[in-house]
């Protein structure tokens, strides 16, 4: 049974938390040779910007999603794919070359592209650029982008164009929003030097003097914030990686320890969304933290999962709350679904998205850009006298606000009362806060169809809504104070009295008579524990052949079982004959094998005398742990090739494995010896 007033939505709560960080804002990515995903659409729409860069891009939209810029660092192209009149050849990110295999621009600074929307002006950017560690002058750079110029499609101020603000410096660029929401922290890399420099921007511009914290490691390592800035991470082209906690008021870092992906190399680093995991990917795959258990660095080591074995070069959450993966050269952005969620409940799909019909080179996706949250106050008074419930939930309109402050105590989204009253809440999401008031009376309506229920097939249930002079509205338009349900289904009124109207459900499901044993007729290993199980519909009392009144029951004769199930709509029943045999199995794997064409030993096959076996999986790997066999037909071996190439003399492994009769899942390992 489901109860709600008609008009409930009167009361819903007008709470509009401002966004911490940008969603709209990076709806549309530009990234590598040319390639764009537009997540406007279900499913995102590819396209082809103008830009080419082998590493960092960024891309801008409007609060409504639409595309306003985007840029390599070194240039800027407006919404229609043309250059800004001022934004071709900036400092950062690589030259200009024409006649390159990569044509506009050959910019290599990894993570180096920074886009910060202005503290003092909303329509206008802020671009931060690193040059390429190519380049060797380790500097970086900032120009102003203003959206009022050049008819509306952008252009970069003449006056507030390459200004050096950092030197000797490694590529790479990282920022948020600062904890008065009207600025934003800056970082860079020293580099020779183990700190980091955070610069502040805010309306008066970019302070030149950074704040200074020093660092666990020397030398480049790409730095990557969790949603909120709270949290730091550093990886570098190793398995190590270091995270560090951000003070947002003072720009301080705070070394919080140094974990391990296990992988050959990282690569791409990525916090999930509510900041409670965290993705390494690289050579090869993708690993998983759980990160919430910091500051205790040695518990995060310990939840290390690897979710994925593809090789991953960049990684990028999208606006849609997934996080979105992929390999230097590929067609295709793979996707970790549920990133919030612990292991494999975070859901990894691959080729998602097919930015390309041939081989490409995405090194990086691009970065979002970083929209400061204003910090404003919205009041509400509402004053109704609405039809009474049993009790009636209060819920804020927007469930994603951090913190809220009813004036009954409670600091959940929503409430339930049963009084009249006034009542207000305080919702808080980082920097915005907003205010609602209304009083609130009560008329009642006694309407009550009952609990949701189920019949038996061939029955029916009257339904009775019947009020003092009131009027009646059911799901399929009838008019009736009561209604006859026999099919499944869930069942609606509407009670009108007195100018109030109040809704209440029932779902009914008609109950199919059955009853089954579970397991079929079959031959059981002598010695083995096997056990009957009978399911009947609706709940039933059960009784065998045997004297048993359980619903299962375990057999070690053979012979035939009979039970009988006995519910609310009749009696059933169901049958199964049991053998009881002798059962023998064995597997057997060669040591060694010779395939050089002679047509002795040339193939290596598993011999598995084991009568009712199913499930098979025969795999070979090499010394590096790469499968280079793999079958589910123990009639298929492995003829010493991969990819149609001979393999190296030398030492395999092989993992066999199968399930028995019984249903047991057996595993078999060892090595084998490849000789020609």
């Amino acid at each position: 049974m489901r109860k709600a007033l008609y008009y409930i939505i009167l009361f819903l709560l007008a709470i509009q938390c401002f966004r911490a960080t940008a969603q709209n804002e990076n709806k549309v990515w530009c990234f590598g040779e040319g390639l764009g995903v537009d997540f406007n659409t279900i499913p995102p729409t590819v396209f082809h910007p103008q830009m080419r860069v082998l590493e960092s891009s960024s891309s801008v939209c409007d609060a409504n999603g639409q595309l306003l810029f985007y840029t390599s660092g070194g240039f800027i192209w407006d919404k229609n794919g043309n250059f800004m009149p001022n934004g071709q050849n900036l400092s950062g990110n690589g030259p200009y070359s024409p006649t390159a295999q990569y044509p506009y621009n050959v910019g290599s600074s990894s993570s180096g592209v920074l886009v910060v929307q202005s503290p003092s002006n909303p329509n206008q950017y802020y671009q931060f650029v690193t040059d390429a560690m190519e380049d060797a002058t380790y500097r970086a750079y900032y120009s102003v982008i203003d959206m009022t110029l050049n008819g509306g499609l952008g252009d970069v101020i003449p006056t507030q164009k390459n200004i050096m603000f950092a030197d000797s410096i490694e590529e790479g660029v990282v920022g948020t929003y600062g904890a008065d929401c009207h600025s934003a922290w800056i970082l860079v890399r020293h580099r020779l030097v183990s700190n980091v420099a955070a610069y502040k921007l805010d309306p008066s511009g970019v302070h030149t003097t950074p704040v200074i914290s020093g660092v666990a490691n020397t030398g480049w390592g790409k730095m990557f914030f969790n949603k909120t800035g709270s949290r730091l991470g550093m990886i570098f082209n190793t398995s190590a990686f270091d995270l560090y906690g951000f003070d947002k008021a003072s720009g301080a870092l705070s070394y919080t320890g140094s974990l391990q992906s296990g992988l050959l190399t990282n690569q791409g680093m990525q916090f999930s969304p509510d900041g409670s995991k965290l993705y390494i990917g690289g050579a090869y795959g993708v690993v998983q933290f759980d990160v919430s258990a910091l500051p205790n660095i040695a518990s995060v080591q310990n939840t290390r999962i690897s979710i994925s074995d593809s090789l991953t070069s960049a990684m990028r959450t999208g606006p849609d709350g997934k996080i979105y993966f992929t390999w230097f050269v590929t067609q295709w952005l793979n996707c970790i679904h549920q990133p919030n969620v612990t292991g494999a409940g975070a859901t990894v799909t691959y080729h998602d998205i097919t930015v390309s019909d041939s081989m490409i080179n995405p090194a990086e996706l691009g970065k979002d850009v970083v929209i400061l949250p204003l910090t404003d106050t919205f009041v509400t008074v509402k004053r109704d006298t609405v039809c009474k419930n049993l009790s009636l939930t209060l819920s804020a309109t927007r469930a994603d606000c951090t913190s809220y402050q009813w004036n009954t105590g409670a600091t959940t989204s929503s409430i339930i009362i049963n009084n009249e009253g006034v009542y207000w809440v305080k919702g808080i999401k980082d920097c915005s806060l907003y205010l609602d008031t209304f009083n609130l009376r009560f008329k009642d309506i006694n309407i009550d169809l009952g609990p949701d229920t189920s019949i038996c097939k061939g029955d029916a249930l009257l339904l009775n809504a019947t009020a003092d002079n009131a009027s009646y509205y059911w799901q399929d338009g009838s008019t009736g104070a009561t209604y006859l349900a026999s099919q499944s289904g869930t069942y609606v009124v509407i009670v009108t009295q007195n100018n109030c109207s109040k809704k209440d459900s029932i779902h009914i499901e008609v109950t199919e008579p059955s009853l089954k044993i579970v397991e079929p007729d079959t031959i059981v290993c002598k010695a083995q524990s096997f056990t009957l199980h009978a399911i009947a519909n609706p709940e039933s009392n059960f009784q065998w052949n045997t004297g048993s009144t359980a619903s299962s029951l375990n057999v070690t004769d053979s012979g035939t079982y009979v039970v009988k199930a006995i519910n609310k709509c009749g009696t059933y029943y169901d049958s199964v004959k049991i053998g009881i045999t002798e059962c023998f199995c064995n597997a057997f794997v060669p040591n060694a094998f010779t395939p050089n064409g002679d047509g002795n030993n040339d193939i290596l096959l598993a011999k598995l005398n084991c009568p009712g076996s199913s499930n098979v999986v025969f795999s070979i790997y090499n010394r590096y742990g790469q499968q280079v066999f793999r079958s589910n037909d123990i009639n298929t071996g492995w003829d010493g090739t991969q990819n149609n190439k001979l393999c190296e003399l030398g030492t395999y492994f092989y993992y066999l494995q199968y399930k028995n009769r019984t249903g047991e899942i057996v595993k078999k390992k060892g090595d084998i010896i490849l000789l020609r």
